[in-house]
């Protein structure tokens, strides 16, 4: 049994919410959709070229292109769409921002619409999928406007643009050799903070078994010492360079 020392994704969920009696439980739900539209991304990346799923999307009619300026991949459309499909259904979202629309996805009328947002890259670097190389997909969960809430209107770009403080959660799942995803969500203290203000970096790691269809928790509580023997070379310009 290769997973039966291991904590699956949901047992941790369900053990860090009894630290809070008052919650309903929608976050968990939530990062459990974006995990199995993460599992199902990673299916897809593997199955490749067997899968017919390399090349550019719309090829014929020259290829699409994201807001970015970017030609759109087959595996970026796929991805984008298991992104939707997972987690527009549950009731948990007011709405979704996504590098492959130009505008935010509303939740369709015949589905529950719920308190939070999600923001998602479904497939970063797929350009790189020819040359075998790891690539992912990021996300960040969002808090809606109480006033989108109690009127049920739609999301605009607007409501999507706040402060990396006001995050709920983010995180990030690699596709490659070995299946790697990460969980901040600060409700439950697996924190991940960018910033002066913080000195260490805190996350939970998980690994995605995907023979068995399981995610279980290979490390907890990640530390990285404010000072190391190498240096990030990708560093967000400063204000005013």
């Amino acid at each position: 049994m290769l997973l039966q020392h291991r904590t699956t994704l949901t047992q941790y969920l369900i053990e860090q919410r009894r630290r809070f009696p008052g919650s309903k439980g929608d976050f968990n739900a939530l990062i459990l959709d974006v995990a199995l539209a993460c599992k199902a991304i990673a299916r897809a990346v593997a199955m490749g070229e067997l899968g017919g799923l390399y090349g550019e999307h719309a090829a014929e009619a020259g290829g699409a292109i994201n807001v970015q300026g970017e030609t759109q991949k087959k595996l970026d459309v796929l991805s984008n769409e298991l992104f939707i499909r997972m987690n527009e259904w549950g009731g948990h979202l007011a709405g979704m921002a996504s590098e492959e629309m130009t505008d935010p996805y509303q939740i369709p009328a015949n589905h529950p619409r719920g308190k939070y947002m999600l923001v998602f890259d479904p497939l970063d670097g797929s350009s790189n999928i020819d040359v075998n190389v790891s690539v992912g997909s990021i996300f960040s969960v969002l808090r809606a406007p109480q006033d989108a809430i109690d009127s049920g209107r739609d999301l605009t770009e607007k409501d999507f643009l706040q402060t990396g403080a006001t995050q709920v959660a983010a995180g990030y799942a690699l596709y490659g050799p070995d299946h790697h995803a990460g969980v901040d969500g600060r409700q439950w203290r697996c924190r991940l903070h960018l910033g002066s203000k913080f000195r260490r970096i805190h996350a939970d790691s998980l690994s995605i078994e995907s023979a068995r269809r399981h995610t279980g928790i290979c490390h907890q509580c990640l530390q990285q010492p404010f000072l190391g023997a190498a240096h990030q070379a990708l560093c967000g310009r400063m204000l005013g360079r």
